[in-house]
């Protein structure tokens, strides 16, 4: 049982990690306005979210070397005569966690060390020289408000609640059903190859779309969506197959459609990676479009609707199986296609198909 110390500890570091990420997000999307154009932007981003996914086969080979070191320690253990409490689904010890928190400390650190080093190099056409700079808070507060009732992110708004539904899902949702699915739980390091396979997903699709943005006009807007389509359809039917509907909430040993397989949960991993990718890429270059005037706050503005779509989202999965979790995203994810093609036709009714009008802000 936790102490109330240790619980105010966890909240108060899981505020300051989400106040971080949010930092992050509104850091990096200033960065990305500042050195793409409305041709280099999902080319670039594509890139982006391929090199941060490489971080996922760190994270696969560290719960690879921590479940070789908690096995070490468990012979030890054995040899001590002391009772072990043996579990059925992957375990992680007070040690692995110490670990994995002393190494995202020093990863941080590395990361902040190079944003500020990072050389800062003008772009001509660049978003950001479009960008209607203001100085004071007060000031962009109200471009803020202003940015968020733009008809454009107004319609597109589902989707980015898809896009927080979806992150968690495949972060935490899906890695905790496999590890709480019987048959699957033989497999200790499954959660780590999974990573591996979500990893691949990204950097396949992160090539992919960084080689055809130079060829194909708007790939991240349309061809990027179809793909988002396409793979989200097949996960979600592996999923539904081969996942026990409660392994999503508690360890299960009740049957799905189809035995579960250490093998489709891997492919349903490459699949999730390849719609993440997709998904990011199309979330960056619809904003960018919605709003040109402020494409960085448009950034801000989707992830604050994926941050409070991923906050409901976490305290509908404690009440909800995984095949209730599959259909709401299927359902969040129609209601983005529809705001999707609406946009695509503003963009299309325009003189050069490229920007939306946008209302005027009271400064």
């Amino acid at each position: 049982m936790s102490t109330p110390l240790e619980i105010s500890c966890e909240w108060y570091s899981c505020f300051a990690a989400g106040f971080g990420f949010a930092f992050y997000y509104c850091g990096a999307g200033v960065y990305s306005s500042k050195h793409s154009t409305e041709v280099t932007i999902s080319r670039n981003q594509s890139l982006t979210w391929m090199c941060a996914a490489i971080g996922l086969s760190l994270c696969g080979v560290y719960i690879l070397i921590s479940s070789e070191i908690t096995a070490m320690q468990m012979a030890a253990l054995e040899q001590t005569n002391l009772t072990i409490i043996e579990t059925t689904y992957r375990d992680y010890s007070d040690y692995e966690i110490r670990i994995l928190a002393i190494g995202t400390v020093g990863v941080s650190c590395l990361a902040m060390t190079l944003a500020f080093t990072i050389p800062i190099r003008p772009i001509k056409d660049s978003l950001y020289e479009k960008t209607n700079h203001v100085n004071t808070i007060r000031d962009q507060l109200k471009m803020v408000m202003w940015a968020i009732r733009q008809k454009g992110l107004l319609k597109m708004a589902p989707f980015y609640l898809f896009t927080g539904f979806f992150t968690i899902f495949w972060l935490s949702i899906y890695t905790t059903a496999i590890s709480f699915t019987e048959s699957l739980a033989v497999y200790k390091n499954l959660a780590a190859y999974y990573c591996m396979a979500v990893m691949f997903g990204e950097v396949v699709v992160g090539v992919l779309m960084s080689y055809l943005n130079k060829r194909i006009k708007d790939f991240g807007l349309v061809p990027a969506m179809s793909m988002v389509i396409s793979m989200y359809s097949l996960a979600s039917v592996l999923i539904v197959l081969y996942t026990p509907a409660e392994s999503s909430i508690r360890p299960t040993s009740e049957l799905s459609f189809c035995e579960p397989s250490y093998w489709v949960a891997l492919l349903i991993g490459i699949f999730l990676g390849v719609v993440d990718g997709a998904m990011n890429n199309v979330r960056i270059t619809a904003a960018a479009r919605a709003v040109p005037s402020q494409p960085a706050i448009a950034f801000c503005i989707t992830k604050f609707y994926q941050a409070l779509a991923s906050t409901i989202f976490y305290y509908l999965c404690s009440v909800l199986d995984a095949y209730q979790i599959v259909a709401l995203m299927t359902f969040t994810l129609l209601a983005g296609l529809i705001g999707f093609i609406s946009l695509l036709k503003d963009l299309r009714g325009v003189h050069d198909a490229e920007k939306l009008p946008e209302k005027k802000i009271r400064i």
